[in-house]
């Protein structure tokens, strides 16, 4: 069976909703502009380092808009430009975001963001808070709660945790608990959901998410998803 992981099933949700903000000309940025039409005071800045296990690499993002978070995408034209350390973030007119692939977990990395004035904003990254399967058997029942320990450190604040829990059969069908309690060391599931699902092998994700605001221009999302887990529902 071909292995989807969960980070594109989670694009099939929200594509629509990309979609609705990003479409127009050039390939979907509604109202895109460049950088260089707006007051660069009034610059927001989204940044998003999302590293996969599955694959071994870091995906690095930066969208820019005008006003807020979801003001007009703005293309960075020169002199503006936005790395990674000094590796370029290429624009993406289908998504209108700046992006590029790093190898393996990007731990400490800097994002250098260069206006269309010359001012220079660097912002430190930090650590990809690593996120596994603590080793055992993943089998519940479907019709019982049940709290699943994660291999890793405690939620600190700002900080959350995604379970993915899908049928083995059908990796489409799946649900989805959190756990964003600062402390937290499990994610609990309740058979609400897990009846939605059908009896037999099932597969397991997680995802570790840590969000902060450097400033009130500036948004960094750090994320670690995990390696996939198979187990049972009863």
């Amino acid at each position: 069976m071909n292995t989807l992981n969960f980070w594109r099933q989670s694009i099939l949700v929200i594509l629509p909703t990309l979609a609705f903000f990003n479409m127009g000309a050039e390939g979907g940025c509604a109202n895109s502009e460049d950088s260089s039409d707006v007051a660069q005071d009034e610059i927001v800045a989204q940044h998003w380092l999302y590293y996969n296990a599955k694959s071994d690499k870091t995906d690095v993002r930066s969208t820019f808009r005008f006003g807020n978070d979801l003001g007009t995408v703005l293309q960075l034209n020169a002199p503006a430009k936005v790395s990674f350390g000094t590796m370029p973030l290429g624009f993406d007119p289908n998504f209108g975001w700046h992006h590029s692939e790093v190898p393996g977990v990007a731990n400490n990395g800097t994002i250098v963001y260069l206006n269309n004035e010359g001012q220079e904003a660097r912002l430190q990254t930090g650590v990809i808070e690593p996120i596994a399967f603590a080793t055992g058997p993943l089998a519940f029942a479907r019709a019982e709660s049940a709290s699943l320990a994660w291999q890793g450190t405690p939620l600190q604040p700002g900080e959350d945790v995604e379970l993915f829990v899908a049928s083995a059969a059908n990796r489409l069908n799946f649900v989805r608990f959190t756990a964003s309690a600062a402390g937290a060391t499990a994610v609990v599931m309740t058979p609400d959901r897990l009846a939605q699902l059908p009896p037999g092998g099932a597969i397991f994700a997680l995802k570790r998410h840590k969000n902060s605001r450097p400033n009130a221009k500036t948004k960094l999302t750090v994320s670690y998803e995990s390696l996939d887990a198979a187990g049972e529902l009863r």
